[in-house]
């Protein structure tokens, strides 16, 4: 705590009875003002969009309390759903031209707003449970979901390609799986998906209602008589269970969508955030960002708007320097 006063001339005087907050506050202040702005820059500030922090924190800070497992990166940053190491995300192809504040809690960036939130959807189902506590199977949730997305979307897009525009955001604009078999997400690969998560769904509360009735118990020939071949076909052979399949692979990606919340922008945009993202939510891309971000309004302070970080944000659409080309003039958003 000594050197961070040599750190940063603007932070309080430390003592013992130093709080929390204050102490992380200041830290970060010191790292993200250094001059050399690399792609860990990024991941620093990433690190404070997690399920769990300390009170008191501003947006920007990250809680170093819960770095470790099973808190660091929980759900992982949106870094990672980039398709490889030679496809990176750029969001914004700017030079990052970050300030801090002049209270101990601001910091300044300059970026554009290029859209709001219209619409959040519940989050995403767990698919390693076939059953929420509503009785819904993911096919249908994922149904419900897909009818609420074209009916925010862009109605000057052929209805191809919003489909296609669909199941890319939930894949985080991955066009390919690597392992265990090289394989090509495609329309065709992802409706092959929906309709064997739909069998497989179908055929496993079917067994659920014969078990919850009394009718079968925990062996396979008490179930001979209800079951057809086709049934057993569909819970003993099924495209989701193996391992080098499209259907397997679709899969996996969506798991990494646990504690995302998926929404719809008033631009007819798709994409999808931290969980808590509320209607009325900012969408952003400051300079240097490789992704946009979801911001919220928190207020004015001696006149000027105060913004919260809700977290980094997947956008179809976005991810690749699109917003540079927008006629929309760049501003400077002050976060506490």
């Amino acid at each position: 705590m000594g050197l961070l006063k040599e750190m940063d001339p603007i932070v309080p005087h430390f003592t013992n009875a130093v709080s929390t907050p204050e102490l992380y506050t200041s830290f970060s202040r010191y790292v993200l003002s250094k001059p050399i702005r690399d792609p860990h820059w990024w991941r620093y500030v990433n690190l404070s969009f997690n399920l769990r922090r300390t009170n008191g924190l501003p947006s920007w800070v990250p809680d170093l309390h819960y770095q470790r497992a099973p808190y660091i990166c929980q759900p992982q940053s949106i870094r990672e759903f980039q398709p490889s190491d030679a496809i990176r995300f750029k969001a914004s192809t700017s030079r990052n031209t970050v300030v801090m504040g002049d209270r101990p809690d601001e910091i300044i960036f300059r970026g554009t707003s290029v859209d709001s939130i219209v619409l959040v959807h519940p989050p995403p189902p767990r698919f390693h449970y076939f059953y929420d506590a509503a009785g819904k199977s993911p096919a249908s949730r994922e149904e419900d979901a897909r009818s609420r997305v074209t009916q925010f979307a862009d109605l000057s897009e052929p209805y191809s390609r919003l489909k296609d525009t669909y199941w890319r955001a939930l894949m985080g604009g991955n066009t390919y799986n690597v392992k265990p078999t090289y394989i090509d997400f495609t329309q065709d690969t992802w409706t092959s998906f929906l309709t064997a998560l739909h069998q497989l769904a179908t055929t496993q509360d079917k067994v659920y209602q014969l078990f919850k009735a009394g009718l079968i118990d925990r062996t396979d020939a008490s179930a001979d008589k209800y079951l057809t071949a086709e049934d057993w076909a569909t819970l003993r052979s099924s495209p989701l269970q193996a391992e080098a399949t499209p259907e397997a692979a679709h899969l996996l990606k969506l798991c990494r969508l646990a504690e995302r919340q998926l929404f719809n922008t008033a631009r007819g945009r798709f994409g999808f955030a931290l969980r808590g993202v509320q209607e009325g939510d900012l969408v952003v891309v400051l300079e240097g960002s490789p992704t946009p971000h979801v911001i919220r309004r928190a207020g004015n302070r001696d006149g000027s708007e105060r913004y919260v970080f809700v977290g980094d944000a997947y956008v179809h659409g976005l991810m690749c320097g699109e917003a540079e080309e927008l006629v929309i003039e760049k501003r400077e958003l002050v976060f506490v």
